[in-house]
């Protein structure tokens, strides 16, 4: 009895470890491939604009988070350029509001040349969902007239352009916060030491993306 209890052990251990296998190469193969990249640049596509009344930061967590960093980055970029423009941040606080990451994000705003009065805060969302009712709520704007610059990531870009016009933002734009490629001389065989590795990583935030946007359907959420 304890051998066979042995021998199905090792039976489904030995399975475990072949599919792990399987879906490793697949995904390494996948990756070589570019297929991430590819679509991340599907999840990206939404047109732009230079003249927003609205640039809308979607936070990625804390400062400093290089997430956020970079969307903070590209945010004041496109504020730079549309100086009329207000900008938005939108995340839920749970301290006092100076001890916050809204408070630090605003900082790090300010610190990129972004003027106090332009910078406005949305205190409840807690999710890309809650970013689109709550600013509509809170009236910052005139969804139907007005235009919303959204900076988020590439992966989160579709999700929500989506959802934000879900909640009837009529006029919304979109920024993907693009990390910059390396320029410098790192030397022969990139592919397999750094390419391939960024693709794998992305592919990790695709997928991660692609079930958000399966379960914001599932809610008609988009």
């Amino acid at each position: 009895m304890n051998r066979d209890f042995k021998i199905r052990i090792s039976s489904v251990l030995r399975s475990i470890f072949l599919t792990a296998g399987i879906i490793t190469s697949i995904y390494v193969i996948i990756s070589f491939a570019g297929v991430p990249h590819m679509l991340e640049n599907w999840m990206a596509e939404g047109e732009n604009i230079n003249s927003p009344d609205f640039i809308v930061l979607l936070p990625a967590g804390d400062v400093p988070n290089p997430d956020t960093l970079i969307r903070a980055f590209y945010a004041a970029e496109a504020y730079k350029k549309a100086a009329d423009a207000k900008v938005i941040i939108s995340n839920k606080i749970t301290t006092d509001l100076e001890d916050s990451i809204l408070w630090r994000i605003r900082e790090e705003l300010i610190l990129r040349g972004v003027s106090e009065d332009a910078v406005l805060l949305e205190k409840k969302a807690m999710n890309t969902r809650g970013h689109a009712l709550y600013i509509k709520e809170a009236g910052i704007g005139d969804i139907g007239r007005d235009k919303y610059l959204l900076v988020t990531s590439p992966t989160h870009i579709k999700r929500s352009l989506l959802t934000f016009r879900a909640c009837g933002f009529k006029n919304v734009y979109v920024l993907p916060a693009r990390t910059r490629e390396l320029k410098d001389d790192i030397g022969e065989h990139t592919v397999m030491r750094y390419r391939l590795w960024q693709e794998m990583e992305t592919g990790i935030k695709v997928m991660r993306e692609l079930t958000a946007l399966l379960y914001y359907k599932s809610r008609a959420w988009i």
